[in-house]
């Protein structure tokens, strides 16, 4: 565990933030996009710490988790502020190979993190590779890095970016936003998602088994599928 200093806090949306920090030199160590790490409070159970991870993309001159307030833990994350200083382990971990493979992302509410790290990557080393996410949250409000993403669709031809709202009450919202919850057979079937491409799940326990469980009943093999699941902390 090494000590590391916060530089910016941002609030995504009610329940989530970003924080953004260095090694007290300000230098920032090599990761790998999807990797994450564990921070340390020593007055805090568990003794080992919690994981979290990196939501920024590798060769930036920060890192950056992405936190939902939910536990004394990421309660404790999200207070932070610019000049604090926590306890931060190297990055470990590999949900996301490298390859040149069509990738599609799924997540749901701060499952993002992750994804987004891979998402930035991935589209700034070989911009010409399709990369999909089908992200789904309760209401639009509560959509994290809803503006950055939308400036990756628009930027990036091959970027491919499908938001579902299950909760939102508003009858007459924008067509962008696709109300309840979507069907990953109907997807597959209407080609709206590539049965051969890669898949990277990543929200909570039961969320990301239900969608491995229809994407093995849609015959995608299991080795196309890689998964993380958030706990609440």
């Amino acid at each position: 565990m090494e000590e590391h200093i916060v530089t910016k806090v941002i609030k995504n949306t009610k329940d989530i933030s970003t924080i953004y920090f260095t090694k007290k030199d300000g230098s920032v160590p090599i990761f790998d996009a999807g990797q994450y790490i564990t921070v340390l409070f020593k007055d805090l159970l568990p003794p080992e710490g919690k994981a979290y991870s990196l939501s920024c993309r590798p060769g930036l001159p920060y890192l950056s988790i992405t936190v939902k307030r939910v536990g004394k833990y990421s309660n404790r994350i999200c207070d932070l502020k610019p000049d604090d200083k926590f306890l931060v382990s190297s990055s470990y971990g590999s949900l996301f190979e490298d390859y040149d493979q069509d990738i599609t992302l799924i997540g749901a509410g701060v499952g993002i993190a992750p994804l987004f790290s891979i998402i930035n990557d991935t589209l700034l080393k070989n911009p010409k590779r399709k990369v999909t996410l089908l992200y789904t949250n309760k209401t639009i409000k509560d959509i994290c890095f809803l503006k950055e993403l939308e400036e990756l669709k628009e930027k990036h031809p091959n970027f491919k970016l499908i938001l579902h709202v299950t909760k939102e009450k508003d009858n007459q919202i924008d067509p962008k936003f696709i109300k309840g919850r979507f069907n990953l057979e109907e997807y597959l079937k209407d080609k709206v998602l590539d049965v051969t491409s890669d898949f990277i799940l990543c929200g909570h326990i039961n969320f990301v088994k239900d969608i491995y469980n229809d994407l093995l009943k849609c015959k995608v093999p299991v080795e196309q599928i890689s998964t993380e699941i958030f706990f609440e902390s």
